[in-house]
Formats: C-alpha cells, sequence, structure tokens
C-alpha cells in the first residue's frame, strides 16, 4: 500500500504542475489533489517539496522513455535507432501539454532540470539507451554506459536547443545523428 499512497501523490503533484506550473504547485495544492495530509507527503518526501518535484521530473521522464520504447518496434542499427529515438522524443516533446505549458510559462525553470540539474534525468536516459547501444561497435575503451550518457547529453543539448535542426523529421535528425553523435561508428 505504501508504493500506491507514494504513486498518488506523485501523479497528483504531475496534475498540479499541469494546473498550476512548476514554481505556484505547493505542497497544500499536493496533498488536497492526492486527498492525503501534508504530514503523509513529508513521509514519502522528507526533503520536502524540492524532493517532490524531483521525483515528478524523474517519474515522468521515465514513462515518457518507457513510451518512446513501446514505439521502437523493430528499428535496427545505431543510426537508425538513434534517429527514431530522437524523432519520436522530439515528437512526443511537441505534444506534451505540460512540457509545453512549462516552456511558455516558466521556461528557466525547466531548463534548469535540463541543464544543472541534469543528474538524475541523464541517468534515466542511460538507462533506457544502454540494451540499444550495447555491442553497436563502440569502440574498445567505450562502454555503452559511457556512450549512453553521451548520446542523453547530446539529445539533451539538442531538444532545449534546437538551432536549426528539425528534430521531428526523421531525415534531417538521420543526418544529424550520422554526422554529430555517431562518432564512433567510424573507428
Amino acid at each position: 500500500m505504501p508504493e500506491d499512497s507514494r504513486a498518488r501523490i506523485i501523479s497528483a503533484a504531475f496534475d498540479c504542475i499541469a494546473r498550476y506550473g512548476l514554481s505556484k504547485t505547493t505542497v497544500d495544492d499536493v496533498a488536497r489533489q492526492a486527498r492525503v495530509s501534508r504530514a503523509t507527503i513529508y513521509r514519502y518526501f522528507p526533503e520536502g517539496r524540492e524532493q517532490l518535484i524531483r521525483d515528478v521530473v524523474d517519474w515522468e521522464a521515465s514513462r515518457f522513455f518507457e513510451s518512446i520504447g513501446r514505439e521502437l518496434g523493430g528499428v535496427t542499427g545505431s543510426g537508425n535507432l538513434l534517429a527514431t529515438i530522437i524523432s519520436l522524443g522530439a515528437r512526443q516533446l511537441e505534444q506534451h501539454q505540460v512540457i509545453q505549458t512549462l516552456l511558455d510559462t516558466e521556461r528557466d525553470l525547466l531548463v534548469n532540470y535540463l541543464t544543472v540539474e541534469s543528474r538524475p534525468l541523464l541517468d534515466i536516459m542511460a538507462a533506457f539507451l544502454v540494451p540499444y547501444l550495447t555491442d553497436l561497435g563502440l569502440p574498445v575503451e567505450t562502454t555503452a554506459q559511457e556512450a549512453a550518457e553521451y548520446v542523453g547529453r547530446m539529445v539533451i543539448s539538442l531538444i532545449s536547443a534546437p538551432g536549426s535542426f528539425d528534430l521531428t523529421n526523421e531525415e534531417v535528425t538521420s543526418r544529424l545523428v550520422e554526422t554529430q553523435v555517431l562518432g564512433w561508428a567510424d573507428r
């Protein structure tokens, strides 16, 4: 039952962030939405609101990558695979109502989670990518974990500042992946 309560609190916090925004969501809002007391929230999140927000970001990032994983199907080859992952991710981000709202209303807070506080997100991305990068002809001195972290950093950079690249276009993304991301492929 405790895991159910924790999951309900995280889900309620996500709903509050969608409704009020990241900076305006309070522990009281989440407690009301989850139908629990403030004390219950602090029992599961002893560091308070900041821990709750971090855990919500981690929870939604995990759901995001699970969704991408379900859509990958039979994609093979490191370039095709990474281009597909990036394109799927970019399309999902474009359609993600909460992310788009935060980009419009609280861009600085969101960028902070993507840059300064990116370690948890990078860990989630790397855990997702490692199985896909294993045995793809990495240089001997490079582990799948190192390659996954590198690719994760590149993807965060491309998503947070795409420049002129239309990452939703798989052809553009394939060309970008082949020329900029997969430096190890030619070794």
